[in-house]
């Protein structure tokens, strides 16, 4: 599972931030391993939840059963959600 340190921003359609709005963000994908992979069909997950565009300051590889020191934490259950649907994302904040 790829899990990516990125900024993302937010499209028109998002529902919870305006048009143009920046967050720090941890993205996790399932069927990715690297994020060169991370292009054309393999974006639309991304864009279905209304972010326009993705810009990753850094990744790695995390295996299927890795297991978070504090399972309730946001990053913890964008990881499930990954595991679930394909992709997580845990927004850290806003960009400054």
């Amino acid at each position: 599972m790829l899990c990516a340190r990125a900024t993302l921003t937010a499209g028109p359609r998002h529902k919870r931030y305006k048009a143009g709005t920046s967050v720090h963000a941890v993205v996790f994908m399932k069927a990715l391993s690297h994020p060169n992979d991370l292009q054309n069909e393999a974006f639309k997950p991304i864009a279905a939840r209304g972010w326009k565009r993705i810009t990753i300051s850094g990744h790695k590889v995390m295996p299927d059963d890795h297991e978070f020191p504090a399972p309730d934490t946001e990053e913890a259950q964008a990881f499930r959600a990954a595991l679930e649907s394909g992709i997580g994302i845990c927004v850290i904040g806003l960009v400054q």
